[in-house]
């Protein structure tokens, strides 16, 4: 018994997972919940905005009632669609917000019209939306449910015969359960796919960690560099926050840059040890070979790449493996990009490549103070590092 009434907490609390697998994939839900909302909001404002239309043509009661719901749930598509990749809080305040919408336009009728058959169209209408709108917890929504199924019985219960009233109160009920039912199906089916799929993403990360962590076993002199460079990832990201043209730069992005950073030297897998650990300088042919790493980190990750939900990280990892060491003159490689043609995750690791390395004891050189590094760096400005990147960069080291 005990097991059966957890299971049911799980369900309606959690969509059917415990709390800590309910909360590791917390961010997909929010992701599912703006994109579901938007159109969620667009139909139910094109809905309004199409009885004032109809208005101009033929008579149509409570045209302002209508006007209201279509103005608001615009408002809300427009805000929804500024907000993509925002925090989950404002997703669900814009969710309950349409809901609020829907509803106080139904409860209206209610009142203008003494009879729960024209507002049980628009509770139908939030049984067919509102759960798109708030795929979350299901158990808000059948508090929000039950709170608006009362309030309507009750403005309705002394405004008609108590058989008319007898049979709102059934429909309701009845719209409400359908919904639910349907509701728990779909959102719990949902839920635990996005689940599904993102133990596999944890499992192909482990996976191609573990790689970049045996590269840099190999490589004597790199120990933490993995760890460090995406530190001062991070630093950055965190600076360009504040830079108007990459505020539009979305949570996911940023994730997905932190999750690249430690595979940017996974091609030097295919390195001979002679020239990954050399102590003197390498030779023209033998630093042709190490450029390689590149293209031979890209062939991995490209080989990962596949259509789906995840796709977008493996784009900004391909990025960031193959053109990390590009010039912003045009003078690296592989490719010779120059300027804004470097895809911008791999500017951003560009720096911090280098930066660490600099700092870095290796068996070829010893570590550089970090003042003279950061001044290195700074003479890299515009030639072999984005400009903007690069004063951001040391702006965040100087705050040490």
């Amino acid at each position: 018994m005990k097991n059966y009434f957890g299971y049911l907490k799980n369900l309606f609390i959690y969509c059917g997972l415990d709390k800590d697998k309910y909360e590791s994939i917390r961010r997909k839900i929010v992701k599912r919940n703006m994109s579901l909302l938007k159109p969620a909001a667009l139909i139910v404002g094109l809905l309004g905005i199409l009885y004032v239309f109809v208005s101009l043509f033929i008579s149509v009661g409570q045209v302002w009632l209508y006007g209201m719901m279509g103005i608001v749930s615009i408002t809300i598509f427009v805000i929804a669609t500024r907000l993509s990749g925002s925090d989950s809080l404002w997703i669900e305040l814009l969710s309950y917000l349409l809901l609020i919408c829907v509803d106080t336009y139904g409860i209206c009728l209610t009142f203008y019209t003494t009879h729960l058959d024209v507002p049980s169209t628009s509770f139908i209408v939030f049984m067919v939306l509102m759960p798109l709108a708030i795929v979350d917890r299901p158990i808000r929504l059948y508090i929000i449910d039950i709170f608006f199924s009362i309030t309507f019985l009750i403005i309705g219960y002394n405004m008609k015969t108590e058989y008319a009233f007898t049979t709102d109160c059934v429909n309701v009920i009845t719209y409400a359960f359908l919904g639910m039912i349907l509701y728990t199906i779909v959102v719990n089916t949902s839920i635990k796919e996005i689940y599904n799929n993102e133990r596999v993403v944890r499992m192909q990360d482990h996976m191609i960690e573990s790689m970049a962590n045996m590269i840099e076993e190999r490589d004597e002199g790199t120990g933490g560099h993995i760890k460090r460079t995406a530190e001062y990832v991070d630093r950055i990201l965190k600076k360009m926050q504040g830079i108007p043209e990459y505020r539009g730069i979305s949570g996911r992005y940023r994730e997905n840059i932190l999750r690249a950073a430690p595979l940017h030297d996974i091609g030097k897998i295919n390195i001979s040890d002679t020239i990954l650990n050399k102590p003197g300088r390498l030779t023209a042919e033998e630093f042709d070979i190490m450029k390689t790493h590149t293209d031979h980190g890209a062939s991995i990750i490209k080989g990962l790449i596949v259509d789906g939900e995840d796709k977008d990280y493996f784009d900004v990892a391909y990025n960031v493996v193959r053109y990390h060491h590009e010039r912003y003159d045009g003078m690296g490689y592989p490719c010779g990009r120059a300027g804004d043609d470097i895809p911008l995750e791999a500017r951003i690791m560009a720096i911090a490549d280098v930066y660490d390395a600099l700092i870095s004891n290796r068996v070829y050189k010893p570590a550089f103070p970090k003042d003279k590094a950061i001044e290195i760096i700074r003479e890299g400005r515009g030639t072999q590092f984005d400009p903007v990147l690069t004063d951001l960069f040391i702006e965040s080291m100087m705050e040490e």
